[in-house]
């Protein structure tokens, strides 16, 4: 009898053959991953360096840094004159990173009444005339790749409008800032009003802890409506001081890290809306456009108070890569912080009635991470 040749599998050796192929992207699948993560860290710290290389480069032209909150001329150039225009160092640069046009179409709307920060009225002549609006095209430089949350944030009044997040927002050193009559005299950055005698604007000649030791701008992740989570929420907490430094409503570091549970934030905490890098162009209030440094990457942000920018705000950096956050210095270079650096006790910046420490010069209460917040610190501090 003439033996048959087999022409196929038998179902054993095809489940066999299955096993291995997904043991084999079991394997391989993880290392795609993580091959694709580092790209996108890459090209997240790249973004950071076009705006540090922008910073100074608008320090070039104009002797100093930008204003944080310009409140100020829509050129958003020193020595102009004040109007109510509010955009931030994001939109001053635009020049400066190859973005002159975007930059003249924020100068036009803002002489029509539309600022990065307000909602646009039913009927504008400016979009009516059929122009753009320029606070919805936020330059891929301006954001981090690794975002899973979306652009667009809240829905103007008119149906043509966003307003678009950015993921970089401007340190103002361990220092939670106020918007409109700050005097802070720790961060690269502060938001006080020109217009009011509150605003500055700093220069290379005022890093007096050196600018390879001075945090210039950080990244912030906003993510996609997940607001209990720690790294894009931010929480009020429910105990608040006006403290002998005449802050108002001011929270502690301590209450802060006391409203987290693992990488969520308590149940019972209270969130407001998911406000960080809420406008690219803005340089508002402190929920919307900074970081501080009075806890480290990935750490609880809080305020006391109501949603409103006239309350302090403790607002760590955090990301999606994993396991800290990318800041640029003030020289210009990129680093990874890490969420464990040395940022000192929580309960070292409260007293014994529990109301927050905010010092105005002297060493920083927040270890090595504070001291690179502070511009004059008398720390000369580097990353291990």
């Amino acid at each position: 009898m003439q033996n048959r040749k087999r022409l196929g599998f038998t179902l054993i050796e095809l489940m066999v053959v299955i096993a291995i192929i997904g043991i084999l992207i079991a394997l391989i699948l993880p290392a795609v991953q993580a091959a694709r993560e580092a790209a996108r860290r890459l090209q997240c710290s790249n973004n950071l360096k076009q705006i540090a290389l922008g910073l100074h480069l608008y320090h070039d032209a104009y002797k100093c840094f930008p204003f944080g909150h310009s409140r100020f001329a829509t050129n958003n150039a020193p020595g102009e004159g004040f109007e109510s225009f509010r955009g931030g160092p994001l939109f001053a640069i635009l020049p400066f990173v190859e973005q002159s046009a975007l930059y003249e179409q924020g100068r036009l709307a803002a002489s029509y009444g539309i600022y990065p920060n307000a909602s646009i009225l039913s009927t504008n002549e400016f979009l009516d005339n059929g122009n753009p609006n320029p606070w919805k095209m936020v330059p891929d430089l301006f954001l981090c790749p690794s975002e899973v949350g979306p652009r667009q944030y809240r829905l103007f009044n008119k149906s043509s409008g966003y307003n678009v997040q950015t993921n970089y927002l401007m340190s103002v050193g361990d220092w939670p800032d106020l918007h409109s009559s700050d005097k802070n005299t720790r961060g690269i950055f502060m938001l006080g009003r020109p217009d009011r005698g509150t605003g500055k604007v700093r220069t290379v000649a005022d890093i007096l802890d050196g600018v390879s030791n001075t945090i210039l701008y950080g990244e912030k992740c906003h993510g996609s409506g997940d607001r209990q989570l720690v790294k894009v929420g931010i929480a009020e907490v429910t105990t608040s001081f006006s403290s002998e430094d005449n802050f108002f409503e001011t929270a502690s570091a301590k209450e802060c890290v006391a409203s987290r549970n693992s990488i969520f934030y308590h149940s019972s905490v209270s969130m407001i809306l998911d406000q960080a890098g809420y406008a690219w162009a803005d340089g508002g209030c402190s929920q919307r456009c900074t970081i501080t440094t009075c806890l480290p990457p990935n750490a609880p942000s809080c305020f006391s108070g109501r949603n409103n920018a006239n309350y302090r705000t403790i607002m760590s950096p955090s990301s999606y890569h994993p396991c800290g956050a990318n800041i640029a210095r003030c020289d210009g270079s990129i680093i990874f912080v890490s969420e464990t650096i040395n940022a000192g006790l929580a309960s070292a910046s409260t007293r014994a009635d529990g109301s927050p420490i905010w010092q105005q010069s002297g060493k920083s209460h927040f270890g090595v991470w504070g001291a690179l917040g502070s511009i004059n610190g008398g720390e000369s501090v580097t990353l291990p």
